[in-house]
């Protein structure tokens, strides 16, 4: 996993993107007001007769929110995600990947791909698994699609310009760094800038 820290005062966003997957979803079972304890503790019982992916992905991140990350290993490990939702899959990767569960990861982010060609995230967390296993060459494919798709996707261009430069093209990874600078110069003022 790829992360740049400049600040460690800032709170991860992978901690917020986690929070962030309960708070889209937790609508759907009339848990606004309960405790992270008090989700887990309902979202089990209703588990049992419930096969419904949306509380599955809601149940693993309330877990690792807990650091519960076992009991969350272990039952995605376990699960079966059936939907025609692209956003389900794509949760269901960042779940897996935050897990370091990479080829579930990118099994669910592939899915997701396939019913959603067009989501820059999608091709992001794609391009990021590639770059992590050092397939260097398509993850650039993937970074710069992402970008086609959102030309101010910052952390895509960012990590595009890290896969430029372990391929030795330094002036290109260079390149796009200053362009990226050129386009948010908020970026040297950020406290803190993550890839996930």
């Amino acid at each position: 996993m790829l992360m740049i820290f400049y600040n460690e005062t800032t709170i991860s966003p992978k901690r917020e993107r986690i929070k962030g997957i309960i708070n889209g979803w937790k609508g759907y079972y009339n848990i606004d007001d309960l405790t992270l304890k008090e989700i887990k503790q309902k979202l089990e019982l209703l588990e049992k007769k419930d096969n419904s992916p949306i509380l599955k992905i809601i149940l693993l991140a309330t877990l690792i929110e807990l650091d519960d990350r076992e009991l969350a290993k272990e039952k995605i490990l376990n699960y079966e995600v059936i939907s025609e939702d692209p956003k389900i899959h794509k949760d269901f990767g960042l779940i897996a990947m935050e897990l370091k569960l990479i080829r579930i990861a990118y099994e669910e982010f592939l899915k997701s791909f396939k019913l959603k060609s067009d989501d820059p995230e999608t091709l992001y967390f794609l391009g990021l698994i590639y770059l992590d296993n050092n397939k260097i060459e398509t993850s650039i494919k993937f970074f710069q699609k992402a970008l086609d798709f959102d030309s101010n996707f910052s952390k895509a261009r960012y990590v595009l310009s890290i896969a430029y430069k372990k391929l030795n093209l330094n002036s290109l990874s260079n390149s796009i760094l200053k362009n990226e600078i050129k386009i948010d110069s908020d970026v040297l003022k950020k406290k803190m800038f993550y890839l996930i």
